[in-house]
């Protein structure tokens, strides 16, 4: 498993949307393969946004993280933007 870290600019509209709501989509927009072990999002600490947090397998872990913050970014409207993305790799968790 890898983490994978995304940061996410909200647009000014949507600064009432809750990091709660953000992993809510994330969750509905996973499907079993991407086997989806863990998902959190906090505030940033300056501007609109949040950051995202999940635990998804070794195989393309950057993409299937970017498509599952993409599509709930998509649900929650326009105006959302795809920041950093750090991926980190098991040795990193031991």
């Amino acid at each position: 498993m890898r983490i994978v870290s995304i940061t996410v600019e909200a647009p000014k509209h949507a600064a009432w949307i809750t990091s709660a709501r953000l992993v809510e989509e994330v969750r509905a927009a996973a499907v079993p393969r991407d086997e989806l072990a863990h998902v959190y999002a906090g505030v940033r600490p300056r501007g609109f946004g949040v950051v995202v947090f999940l635990l998804v397998p070794l195989d393309q872990a950057a993409a299937t993280g970017c498509r599952l913050v993409l599509t709930a970014a998509d649900a929650l409207g326009e105006g959302w933007t795809l920041g950093t993305v750090r991926v980190w790799g098991p040795e990193g968790l031991s």
